[in-house]
């Protein structure tokens, strides 16, 4: 997965114009931090660290985040059969990681927001959509018209 999120990125070196990605590649280094052992994600980190190290951050990083109980339907909802067994301990580690990461890049003073979605249903519910885009075109230097 690593190697292949870092082909993408060249990838969208090449582009020029807005690229809008439902993913960062840190996202492999918080699910590595989850599934390997100590010692496998020591080597994980090191060649994440060799391959990332020129990688442009993205100007905005929008964290969409929910309750347990909510993301456990999301997930049913998608049917993945590699996901049916997935625990809720796991689950929490993976908000707990992702938390984290979106407080040290605040620290940082990278351009990023966190979006309770536990009462939004933005794919189905235009005001919950609207709420969202009003959250974010400030940071996109979205305009009101668009």
């Amino acid at each position: 997965f690593l190697c292949n999120r870092y082909k993408q990125f060249q990838d969208l070196e090449a582009i020029h114009t807005g690229i809008v990605s439902d993913y960062h590649i840190y996202k492999n280094k918080i699910f590595a931090n989850n599934t390997l052992t100590p010692s496998e994600f020591d080597k994980f980190s090191r060649i994440y660290d060799i391959l990332t190290e020129d990688l442009e951050m993205p100007n905005v990083i929008i964290f969409l985040d929910a309750d347990l109980e909510i993301l456990k339907k999301r997930i049913a909802l998608r049917n993945r059969s590699f996901e049916h067994q997935i625990e809720d301990d796991y689950l929490l580690n993976l908000k707990r990681d992702y938390n984290a990461y979106y407080r040290s890049l605040k620290a940082d003073g990278e351009s990023v927001i966190r979006i309770d979605t536990t009462d939004l249903d933005f794919m189905k519910q235009e005001n919950d959509y609207n709420y969202i885009l009003n959250l974010v075109q400030p940071l996109i230097g979205g305009k009101d018209d668009e």
